[in-house]
């Protein structure tokens, strides 16, 4: 069913690094050349392309906006490293001193990297699930390695049998040329008595408003685009 509502062409290109990307965006400015009609998107540098010309991502233009709980949250992290490392009453050489802020100063930077890795581990098995579903492969992901991946696995799972989703789309590429950004979103899926909702998947402890804001990002695109509520 997905198929048919779907507006845009979309094209995966698979680069190798930054002197790719800038010849992808030369080969855009040259008219008549280099240019491939809809939407494209290049999973190496997470960069979309509209008509030959660069688009910014949802997620992207998110990131300028203002984090107050960034900067708490670092500061906590590197003072619970402290206070695991620093013994009262214990002689430490500056080599030790150093070492031991080094690893504070580094430490939320590790969880946050450690984070992002094990959900992007549980994000490809429920990809994979998912395009499963609607027939898009045969192919089956193995269970996630990392406890943490296999627990946020189950999760989907039992929130999939509890909510009974029937997908319409997966990994979709929407686009707004009103607004001029573009984004993929998670799924779309008509939902028993709740009607059809398009939604992203989101592996973090908290919730953020910044959700909010891209779900609505892709629904005014996904209207835009003509595919109606």
């Amino acid at each position: 069913p997905g198929n048919s509502r779907r507006k845009v062409a979309q094209s995966i290109h698979s680069r190798g690094g930054r002197e790719d990307q800038d010849h992808v965006e030369e080969e855009s400015r040259e008219e008549g050349e280099g240019v491939t009609p809809g939407i494209v998107f290049d999973p190496v540098g997470h960069l979309y392309m509209l008509d030959g010309k660069p688009i910014p991502g949802v997620t992207r233009i998110l990131q300028c906006k203002s984090l107050p709980w960034l900067g708490p949250w670092m500061r906590k992290e590197a003072l619970e490293i402290v206070r695991k490392k620093w013994e009262a009453d214990t002689p430490y050489t500056s080599f030790k001193i150093a070492a031991i802020l080094k690893e504070a100063k580094e430490e939320a930077g590790r969880k946050s990297q450690a984070g992002i890795d094990v959900g992007k581990e549980a994000h490809e098995r429920i990809a994979n699930c998912l395009r499963k579903q609607l027939g898009q492969t045969e192919s089956v992901l193995e269970y996630p390695e990392t406890p943490k991946g296999a627990e946020l696995y189950k999760t989907f799972l039992a929130w999939q049998k509890e909510m009974r989703p029937g997908y319409m789309a997966v990994e979709e590429i929407v686009y707004s040329r009103k607004h001029w950004y573009a984004g993929t979103l998670d799924f779309i899926a008509d939902f028993p008595g709740r009607g059809t909702m398009l939604g992203d998947f989101k592996t973090s402890d908290k919730v953020s408003d910044e959700w909010g804001l891209q779900t609505a990002a892709y629904m005014i695109a996904w209207k835009e685009m003509g595919n109606g509520q």
